[in-house]
């Protein structure tokens, strides 16, 4: 009992030294808590794994081999730790044969799927945020240009912005905290375990390169799986490291100080408009992709007999409007073209959806409000729209192009692009993911 008054009389003599204390034990406890709950959360995932792993095979049957598209950049440079603490020991468990193959530069995930890659796997795993999602899927489809026969593709969400990652896999919302990083982490790996696939629209961009004739053969494509955004917001937001000083506030920082009408951010997005209206599929835009759904893992006996859905012959289909063209010019503050995968929306009928906040003085008070609100939620693509359109292909003419007197950019998959004229065709269901 004494040395308990002892101890609150030190307390009291002391209270400086108190709190310093009192501070470094409540975060070991914090600490060894978190490593804990890690610790059984990985186990968990990993016995899962593994009953997978131990599943008989047949002596002549051959590993499934997963190649892993690594970009040990992302994050930070974290994206390599991660990937090997919290992703790879659950692939290796389930008994692939897993390839790791590391970027170098940026493009490089394009290069050394269209370039170097010889022969298919029986899966491709993307380990990067949305910046490397984009670049692997590109080289993928580049390639397969006239081979429709790809594997399916796994995304791992060890990047900063992991955006599509958070609609593929439906998540309530970003990862608050290093467990629940981990847990999405895991979840994912898992999930190119199990094997359950998923078909994805995908967005073919291609560069027009004379801007007024819109049939001028285009450049070389590139791929994007989730969204196209143009205008104030995006402008602000690349503007946040020059507001380093303020940690972790620097996006909020970014929108205090630029969301007046500063010059240097381009608040009306001016462009000319060629689109055609949605269609489910028919014989002028259908394009012919055969379906590769196949599990890593060996089905029950019995799935062989279960009948399966027989697609629909799409050459037969008849639609006159698919063809029919629209015009406009548009006024906006904000341009957003997304897919309904990063819209959240269920993929049941395919097309792009137009946002547009037709508004050249939004700017001001409610304007940094509404920004802070889609930077916290990580809602970039909740803009405060007027006006939506629907569209299976776009042209897209903006007034002002990218040059060496003004730069101006495109954000497609949360990565900058420099403003030109280009067409957007949506690809339906092009591309098979591992989803839950």
């Amino acid at each position: 009992m004494s040395r308990i008054i002892n101890t609150f009389k030190w307390i009291r003599k002391n209270p400086k030294k108190s709190i310093f204390f009192f501070s470094v034990g409540a975060y070991a406890v914090d600490y060894i808590r978190e490593k804990y709950l890690i610790n059984q959360l990985m186990r968990k995932y990993c016995m899962e794994a593994k009953e997978y792993g131990n599943v008989k095979v047949p002596t002549s049957a051959t590993m499934k081999k997963v190649l892993v598209i690594l970009n040990p950049a992302a994050n930070k440079r974290k994206a390599e730790e991660n990937f090997e603490k919290f992703c790879a020991p659950i692939l290796h468990l389930a008994g692939f044969q897993v390839e790791i193959q590391k970027t170098q530069s940026d493009q490089h995930a394009i290069r050394m799927i269209e370039d170097e890659l010889n022969e298919y796997p029986d899966a491709i795993v993307i380990a990067g945020g949305d910046g490397t999602i984009s670049e692997a899927v590109t080289g993928l489809l580049r390639k397969a240009e006239n081979d429709p026969k790809v594997p399916p593709v796994g995304v791992l969400p060890v990047g900063k912005t992991n955006q599509f990652s958070l609609m593929l896999f439906n998540a309530d919302g970003i990862p608050t905290n290093k467990v629940d990083e981990v847990r999405s982490m895991a979840t994912a790996a898992l999930s190119v375990v199990k094997g359950k696939t998923e078909q994805k629209d995908i967005m073919k961009i291609q560069l027009i390169s004379d801007h007024e004739n819109t049939e001028s053969e285009p450049k070389k494509p590139f791929y994007a799986v989730g969204s196209l955004i143009w205008g104030s917001f995006n402008d602000i937001l690349r503007k946040k490291d020059r507001y380093w000083v303020t940690g972790s506030l620097r996006n909020y920082t970014a929108f205090l100080f630029n969301g007046f009408g500063r010059k240097d951010v381009q608040w009306d997005c001016k462009a000319k408009m060629i689109y055609s209206d949605p269609c489910a599929g028919c014989s002028n835009c259908y394009e012919k992709v055969e379906s590769k759904t196949q599990r890593l893992h060996s089905t029950r006996w019995w799935s062989k007999f279960n009948a399966t859905e027989k697609a629909p012959d799409y050459s037969k289909i008849l639609n006159p409007d698919c063809l029919t063209t629209h015009e406009e010019v548009i006024n906006s503050s904000e341009v957003v073209i997304a897919t309904n995968t990063a819209e959240g929306i269920p993929d049941k009928d395919s097309k792009l959806n137009i946002k547009l906040n037709v508004k050249s003085d939004d700017y001001g008070f409610e304007y940094i409000w509404n920004s802070w609100k889609r930077v916290r939620d990580r809602r970039y693509l909740d803009i405060p729209q007027n006006k939506l359109l629907q569209a299976r292909t776009l042209v897209l003419l903006p007034e002002t192009v990218h040059d060496d007197s003004k730069e101006v950019y495109y954000s497609i998959d949360n990565e900058p692009y420099e403003l030109m004229p280009i067409k957007i065709t949506l690809l339906p269901k092009r591309l098979q993911f591992f989803t839950l």
